[in-house]
């Protein structure tokens, strides 16, 4: 099971988080799924939409505790940017601001998605993993699958136009 589905797991954790933290988290996955062997149902679904389903729960857990982080990484990087662009040239401040401007308007196009949706367009984006995976991992018709792609891909376009 690992020869066959770390490369696709790792793919799909490493768009997520990039490439270093992918590797640990497939780590992590690997090692959850050794340990939870024996709940592995043939009949529920394929391995790899049981391995994604374990990746994924790893994934949540990761970004949960990155959240925390963040939160409070972004108040103090917030307050050092905001006191050295007070002291640059007015043109500096103006580029500066439109650039965090930009970032944020982009992840907030994002976080209007949906989550079941968003989780349909990352899925979708890994090159291994086909619409009958994602349907197995999520448990909804294929059928689900594309409507749910299909509604992320206009309400994400649409957020970030509106932007």
């Amino acid at each position: 099971m690992y020869r066959a589905h770390v490369a696709t797991v790792h793919r799909y954790l490493a768009s997520r988080v990039g490439f270093e933290m992918g590797e640990e988290l497939t780590a992590q996955t690997f090692v959850e799924a050794w340990a939870r062997r024996d709940a592995f149902d043939p009949e529920r679904g394929s391995q790899v939409a049981w391995l994604l389903g374990i990746a994924t729960n790893v994934l949540r857990h990761h970004l949960r505790q990155e959240r925390r982080r963040a939160r409070a990484h972004m108040a103090l990087a917030a307050q050092r940017r905001f006191t050295t662009l007070a002291d640059s040239l007015q043109d500096e401040v103006s580029d500066a601001m439109s650039t965090v401007e930009r970032t944020a308007a982009v992840q907030v196009a994002l976080g209007q998605v949906d989550g079941a949706d968003r989780e349909v367009l990352v899925l979708a984006a890994q090159p291994d993993v086909t619409y009958r995976a994602i349907a197995e991992h999520l448990g909804i018709p294929v059928g689900t699958v594309r409507s749910r792609l299909s509604r992320a891909r206009r309400r994400l376009a649409a957020e970030v136009n509106s932007l």
